[in-house]
């Protein structure tokens, strides 16, 4: 019995760590709440169909897709609310400015990765920037200057 008992609590803890933890293990599409999938499928009525889905959080559900040769990150809440989107784009395809300014700000960094993101902040360059195992993401508006975000 006690066996048993332990083996339930450890069961318990377990399953509470993991849902506790942003797994961003890829989920089935079945599992993802129908919202989520609705206000996807309305925000790409092209409806890319070889999509990737994770949670992050309890209530963050993310989905990784490519459309027109372009990889997209979309964060939504578990009740179907958009919450940003981001696209992956070459670091040659930033502003002058924008890469001016990192160069000058951060002159030992390196740019690793640059997107567009989308969100109720508006449109933003999001770049990040690492030196050996620092990584930062800084952010500026679409016409170079910084954003703090």
């Amino acid at each position: 019995m006690k066996k048993i008992l332990f083996s339930a609590i450890l069961s318990v803890l377990g399953y509470a760590a993991m849902a506790q933890a942003g797994t961003n293990q890829p989920l089935k599409k079945s599992a993802v709440p129908e919202p989520v999938i609705k206000s996807y499928l309305s925000q790409n009525s092209g409806g890319a169909t070889d999509t990737i889905w994770e949670k992050e959080t309890i209530t963050i559900y993310k989905v990784k897709y490519i459309d027109n040769n372009r990889t997209y990150e979309s964060q939504f809440s578990a009740d179907g609310k958009w919450i940003k989107t981001f696209t992956i784009i070459d670091a040659n395809e930033l502003p002058v400015l924008v890469v001016n300014q990192l160069k000058t700000t951060y002159p030992e960094y390196g740019i690793s990765k640059a997107m567009i993101e989308l969100s109720s902040n508006g449109k933003l360059y999001a770049v990040e920037i690492t030196k050996g195992k620092n990584t930062l993401i800084e952010y500026f508006l679409m016409n170079g200057r910084s954003f703090s975000h």
